[in-house]
């Protein structure tokens, strides 16, 4: 039998590291993959978890040494790319949490204790103060941990690439090397690990006719021969170079310790420093932290500590994905569950217990399936949902896909005059694209799959809307008639009530709203149920619209329609009409048992001037 396990990664430019929770606490399969070995992330992954073992893993977090502002991320010092969500989504895990390294390195600080730090020089941190993070590795990390009532808030920083400042004659002849290899010289350039081969070499031309001096056109030694030459004195030049590499981590430190007012301190990470211990101490690095000039005796009085512990990285994603699954508002779908559980009749404690094993596959199966992996009947389901304040399984399935994850940041950008041509640009497109992210987060299969099985059941379609939402279903109806339908778009309010006495029973009505207000819709679609033909309302989830239709389609965005032209809505819309239409076409494999099943049912009751059997649409309210 599988063991549950959360599952946490730090992921660098060179490697990437994996270990396993158990719900106990227990740290487990610590492993490395060379990062260099997979074409995809993906791959490494299930690498770890097949060579861990029989795990079920259905939350997951990952710190990774990238910015990660959005679903999409590029790693810079590798050629990794990838879509949270769509990677979410393929391994199958109910919550994936991807942040960048040093958020999550900033996170671990408050975890470590004296036994994982070494403190270098002097000072002391004042409680419940803001921190500072430093850490030289492939890169140049830095981050800062702000107190807010009784938890801590890690800042997000690129303050690595801010450009160098050289603090005596030394470093600017340093500063003139890189600058005429690479123009541009930021502190990352320095203060990594090519920053120290940069600084050998540019030590080395100083000094070209130094027995054994290298070539400085050529590659220089590794970071790692720099280390080792140092620390066992078969290099004079390596010792050198560490040293003026400290020094200069000491003055950046400095900058940073003034920068975010780090009372609190300020550490030191990342995979250099901690492999210098033995050099630190007694290095530059705590003079050029505090020689600041007027402000020498406040960076005096604020420790710089060396973190030594292993792996920090994975406390702090560890604490981060901690707080998201146990720490998230009261109002936690999962977590009312849970609480319940215990409480509930027999049958509704099957339907909550395949949920909490399975909570994707609930939000993405259709009710019948549902019924089937609980052991229960399609109206305990219903009844289910209502017990926890829904109205119906759709809005049930929303809520639970909210609580899920968070894996896909939505945002909105407000446009303001005086935005650029391009920034205008940008923000269209960010609100555009964190929308549809937010409608895939929310999409409901069971929904989906009604609406397309009814679609192709109708004889007729007739689609209703007015303005952009009419423009909408003028598109529909192209794209309807081009797949061999007998459909019909009206989009004149004059005209709406005499189609409306046309309809019949055997008719798909689709009525496309943004806000779901419109009374002449709502009309429509009451004469129409009245009549026995089923109501696809394309609109906001809580509209009047929708608690009147027999299926929704949900499209749900931040839009003010007093306020602004309805943009994001429009192309929602548009969206769902790909969905319904694709969907349709999909179906035409299995027209005959949805022809002769929904269609005669329809056209019996139709002769028998009744309502279509209740059990046709009941299971979509």
């Amino acid at each position: 039998m599988s063991q549950t396990a959360l599952l946490l990664a730090d992921i660098g430019g060179t490697n990437a590291r994996f270990v396993l929770i158990r719900p106990s606490g227990e740290w487990l399969e610590h492993r490395s993959l060379p990062v260099s070995a997979f074409d995809r992330f993906e791959d490494a992954i299930r690498e770890y978890l097949t060579q861990a073992g029989d795990f079920n893993i259905r939350h997951a977090a990952f710190a990774i040494a990238n910015p990660v502002d959005g679903d999409f991320v590029q790693m810079t010092n590798h050629h990794w790319s990838f879509s949270i969500e769509a990677l979410r989504s393929a391994l199958e895990f109910d919550t994936l949490l991807v942040v960048n390294d040093f958020t999550a390195l900033a996170m671990a600080l408050p975890t470590l204790d004296a036994s994982q730090l070494m403190q270098v020089g002097g000072g002391q941190a004042r409680s419940r103060a803001m921190i500072g993070l430093v850490g030289p590795g492939t890169g140049l990390g830095v981050s800062g941990l702000l107190p807010m009532d009784e938890r801590w808030v890690a800042l997000g920083s690129e303050g690595g690439h801010v450009t160098f400042a050289p603090a005596n004659e030394i470093e600017r002849e340093i500063h003139l090397f890189a600058a005429a290899r690479f123009g541009h010289v930021s502190a990352e350039r320095m203060l990594s690990g090519p920053g120290l081969t940069l600084i050998y070499q540019a030590l080395a031309q100083q000094n070209p006719s130094r027995p054994g001096a290298p070539n400085t056109a050529e590659p220089g030694p590794s970071a790692t021969w720099i280390t080792e030459s140092a620390k066992n004195k078969s290099d004079p030049l390596a010792g050198r170079t560490v040293d003026t590499f400290l020094a200069m981590l000491g003055g950046f430190a400095g900058n940073v310790a003034l920068t975010y007012g780090a009372l609190g301190g300020v550490y030191i990470g990342g995979g250099i420093v901690p492999r210098l211990a033995w050099r630190i101490a007694d290095s530059p690095f705590r003079e050029h932290f505090e020689q600041k000039g007027r402000f020498q005796k406040y960076l005096a009085e604020i420790p710089t500590f060396l973190i030594t512990a292993e792996n920090p990285t994975l406390f702090g994603v560890s604490a981060i994905l901690d707080e998201l699954l146990h720490t998230r508002p009261s109002n936690d779908l999962l977590a009312h569950i849970r609480k319940r559980l215990q409480s509930l009749p027999g049958a509704s404690r099957q339907v909550a217990t395949y949920l909490l094993a399975a909570p994707t596959a609930f939000v993405q199966n259709p009710t019948g399936e549902i019924a089937r992996q609980a052991g229960v009947s399609d109206p305990t389901v219903m009844r289910f949902c209502r017990a926890f304040g829904y109205h119906g399984i759709p809005e049930f399935k929303r809520a639970l896909a909210a609580a899920l994850t968070g894996t896909i940041p939505i945002r909105h950008s407000t446009v303001q005059r005086g935005d650029s041509a391009q920034l205008l640009a940008v923000k269209v497109l960010d609100n555009t694209a964190s929308a549809v992210l937010q409608m895939r987060q929310q999409l409901q299969g069971d929904a989906v799959h009604q609406a397309t099985e009814l679609i192709r059941a109708a004889k007729r379609l007739r689609l209703f809307g007015i303005g952009h939402s009419g423009v909408t279903c003028r598109d529909a109806e192209t794209r309807f008639v081009r797949l061999g339908c007998d459909a019909q778009a009206v989009t004149d309010l004059a005209l709406m009530a005499p189609y409306t006495a046309l309809i019949q029973a055997d008719d798909g009505i689709i009525l496309i709203s943004n806000g779901g207000n419109i009374r002449e819709l709502i009309a429509i679609a009451e004469a129409a149920k009245t009549r026995g033909a089923f109501v696809l309302g394309i609109t906001h989830q809580r509209s009047p619209l929708a608690s009147v239709c027999d299926v929704v389609l949900a499209v749900e965005h931040d839009e003010n329609d007093g306020e602004h032209v309805s943009m994001i809505a429009r192309i929602l819309q548009l969206l769902m009409v790909d969905i319904i239409t694709v969907g349709r076409e999909n179906a035409i494999g299995t027209a005959e048992s949805i022809d002769t099943v929904a269609v005669p049912a329809a056209n019996a009751a139709a002769t028998a001037g009744t309502h279509p059997p209740k059990a046709r649409i009941s299971h979509l309210r």
